[in-house]
This record gives structure tokens, C-alpha cells and sequence, in this order.
């Protein structure tokens, strides 16, 4: 964090002369978690207040109010900087696409970054495969963007998959998709789950009447279909979603979950309703979350936050979105979408880095994101280089 850009956005804001510009810049600055603690630093040891603000505790409670209420505004994407030229050239549209990043590393520029501009990488597309119960696969259309599970299989656009009529009475199906690919399903209940890349999802052709189950590896966005049936207690049939170290138990709502194997932990991140977050194990109490809330499961512990939604379910609507985001946290998840190998020379950087950016861009266009930084990438051989 700049403390020095921070001071200057503070006062700015304080004296009402900041920009729209630098505003925007000020509402992402406060959901940095070393905000409130630079902001008690400055109002102890510089600024002089007046009124109701000449004692510390009312300097704090005044500025909690003020700051709270532009906290509340969503976060800036610097694209929106790069509107007024939508009517011109789509090539504009592209160069401030993949220009238009916000950049707040917790390294100044002094040091800037080299980039060997070898092949490029194109991102990735609509991949998945079908794999049935007796082994079979079918590699579903790249021009299709998803699947409907019902009487049979079908695209989205109804052009049929599989026919029912082959089918015996139930029959597991299993949907993956590579590194570097992603596609939507919608399962015999009405359910839509939205698979990232590097997913596997497995599923029945058809429900039990008295709990609807599917596994997960890797990450998916549901919106889980409400079901009623008299056959369960409360009329309401549960969804549940198994991983290898949790279940998410749901009645109807909207959420993500994030467990891909080779991560060091489980993210359930919840945007609309409620879900019952369970460990496989017992090795925790099991909690509920409320819509913000974001459960992270790792080496046996289970911690529940507040966070803001947005940067953990961007990739379904195809965009990056990092809110000082670790390195090492943001690189894999770019490593995920372009398929590339992550090589380390050196140490691993410590960096954060807040931005917002279309996943439909190439490589090269995504490493420009770290410019100002130390940090140096060559992208070799299918290999993303990191010094």
C-alpha cells in the first residue's frame, strides 16, 4: 500500500477536492485492510478538526460515517475509463481493454518490469467432456456454450446430445473441462452450475426424490432450483455438494465454490440465499452462511469472513477481478484459464494487485498487468517463466 498516494486521497477527499478519477481510485484504496489503520495514524499525529471532531474518538466516529458511506459505492473498473470511445473502433475497444487494468502493488514502480515477448497465448473457450457411466465421452461443441440435462442430453439451443431413448432409467454422468476451458450445465432439477477451468462435475441423469447430490473437483457457480416434495420433512429437497473435504447443503440460492486439489483450501463464497457448509470428517462444527460470506476450509480449520462478492464470481461473467490480490493466488488462476505451466526461478513475489479484465484477451495482454513491478515473465513453451 502507498501510504503517500493513500495521505494524498485522504486529504483530497477530507478538503472535497477530489476528482471523479481519483474518487474512484479512493473507493477501491478503502477496502484495502491496511486502510484503517493508516487513516488512525493520520488523524492522531496530523490533521487539526474542528466541531464535533475535536476529540479522537469523535474525529473517528464522524470519519466512519463520511467513509462508510462512499465504501458502500461499488468498486471502479477502470474499462468503464474507456466508454466514450465505444462508438469509434473496435480496435480502441481492445487496446483499452487490455490496457485498462487498476494497479495498486504493494511494490512502487522505481523498478520496472521486462517482459520477453515471445508466442503469445490466446485465452480460452468453451471446452468440455461428457464422460457416461460405461466409459464412453463425447467432446461437447466448442461453438456451444453449455448442456441441458432432461429427457436425454441437449446444447442450449436444443440440438440434441444424447438421445433419452438409448438411456437406461438413471445413468451417472460426469462433465470435466481442461485448463483453459469452461461450460454450463443444467441439471434434470433446473439447477445451473457454471464450471471454471480445470473442473469435473458428477452428476445422475436423474434426482432421488428426497435429496439431489453432485461432486465437485475444482470450481463452479450454482444457482441452485428450489424443489418442493412431500416426501421430505420440511417439503423442501435438499442440494448437496460434495468436494473431498466438504459438503455445501442448499435449498435454493446462489454460490461458489472453489476446490480445486492442488489448492491449500476450500472457498465457499455465498451471493444470494443460505448454504449449511459441513466438513467430510467432522473435523469442524458445521456453519451457515449469510449472502457476503465466504467460508475458507485449510489444514483442518474453518474461518468465515465478509468479503466483497464480486472478484470471486467474475470469471463466470468472463473477466478477471483481483481486490489486492496475492500473487501467487492471482498468477494460478491466470496460469488455469491459458493453460500454462507456472515455473518459479527465484523467490515467489509477495505483491498484491487490484484490477479488473476481460479473460477474452491473449496472454501477453494479461501480463501487462504487472508493469510497475519487479516482477519479470517470459512466457516460453507452453511454460510461464517467473523471476
Amino acid at each position: 500500500m502507498d501510504k503517500e498516494r493513500a495521505a494524498y486521497l485522504l486529504n483530497r477527499y477530507q478538503e472535497g477536492t477530489i476528482t471523479s478519477d481519483e474518487r474512484d481510485e479512493f473507493v477501491l484504496l478503502l477496502h484495502h485492510p491496511a486502510f484503517e489503520g493508516l487513516r488512525n495514524e493520520m488523524l492522531d499525529s496530523k490533521w487539526s478538526l474542528d466541531g464535533e471532531m475535536d476529540t479522537p474518538q469523535a474525529s473517528f466516529a464522524t470519519y466512519d460515517r463520511l467513509l462508510a458511506s462512499i465504501k458502500a459505492v461499488p468498486r471502479p473498473s477502470s474499462v468503464r475509463r474507456f466508454r466514450k470511445w465505444l462508438p469509434y473502433a473496435a480496435a480502441a475497444i481492445l487496446v483499452a481493454t487490455a490496457a485498462g487494468w487498476l494497479i495498486f502493488s504493494s511494490q512502487s514502480d522505481k523498478h520496472p518490469r521486462e517482459l520477453v515477448h515471445a508466442a503469445d497465448v490466446q485465452p480460452g473457450s468453451n471446452k468440455a467432456t461428457l464422460t457416461l457411466a460405461d466409459g464412453r465421452t463425447i467432446e461437447l461443441s466448442e461453438t456451444h456454450g453449455g448442456i441441458v440435462v432432461g429427457e436425454g442430453i441437449s446444447y442450449l439451443d436444443g440440438t440434441s446430445v444424447i438421445d433419452d431413448e438409448s438411456l437406461p432409467e438413471i445413468i451417472d454422468y460426469e462433465i470435466s473441462t481442461p485448463r483453459g476451458g469452461t461450460y454450463q450445465v443444467t441439471l434434470p432439477d433446473g439447477t445451473q452450475v457454471w464450471l471454471n477451468a480445470g473442473t469435473v462435475l458428477r452428476y445422475p441423469s436423474r434426482f432421488e426424490k428426497d435429496k439431489r447430490v453432485v461432486e465437485l473437483s475444482g470450481e463452479a457457480y450454482f444457482d441452485v432450483e428450489p424443489l418442493l416434495s412431500k416426501q421430505v420433512d420440511n417439503g423442501k429437497v435438499p442440494f448437496l455438494v460434495r468436494t473431498d473435504k466438504q459438503t455445501v447443503e442448499v435449498l435454493g440460492t446462489q454460490f461458489n465454490l472453489s476446490a480445486y486439489p492442488d489448492d491449500h483450501d476450500v472457498r465457499t463464497t455465498l451471493v444470494d440465499g443460505s448454504v449449511r457448509v459441513a466438513s467430510v470428517n467432522d473435523a469442524y462444527t458445521p456453519v451457515v452462511l449469510q449472502p457476503g460470506q465466504q467460508s475458507v476450509f485449510a489444514a483442518g480449520t474453518m474461518t468465515i469472513s465478509k468479503v466483497e462478492v464480486e472478484p470471486f464470481i467474475a470469471w463466470k461473467d468472463g473477466y478477471f477481478d483481483f481486490l489486492y490480490t496475492p500473487f501467487p493466488e492471482m498468477i494460478v488462476q491466470i496460469a488455469r484459464w491459458y493453460d500454462v505451466e507456472l515455473v518459479y526461478k527465484g523467490k515467489v513475489p509477495q505483491e498484491t494487485f487490484s484490477g479488473r479484465m476481460s479473460r477474452a484477451v491473449s496472454l501477453q495482454s494479461v501480463l501487462k498487468f504487472f508493469e510497475g513491478s519487479k516482477i519479470k515473465t517470459t512466457l516460453s513453451g507452453g511454460k510461464l517463466i517467473i523471476e
